[in-house]
């Protein structure tokens, strides 16, 4: 599968503030990287495609998908 559509989503205060508040509730398991790419997921409203599923699984409210 090939990638049609890619956007580099800089970072914006609101992205920080998020994975901020998702590092409070997070196990040592979630690097900071994680953390915002989760949190820019979650601030998109989009979901997160990825191989790396178990890391991103317990985060509430983002829709996590297996990369094929």
């Amino acid at each position: 599968v090939a990638l049609l559509f890619l956007s580099i989503v800089p970072p914006t205060k609101e992205i920080a503030k998020r994975a901020g508040l998702l590092a409070r509730t997070r196990t040592k398991r979630n690097q900071r990287q994680d953390l915002l790419i989760a949190a820019t997921a979650l601030e998109l409203g989009m979901p997160l495609i990825t191989k790396n599923v178990r890391d991103f699984a317990r985060v509430r409210g983002l829709v996590v998908k297996d990369k094929p």
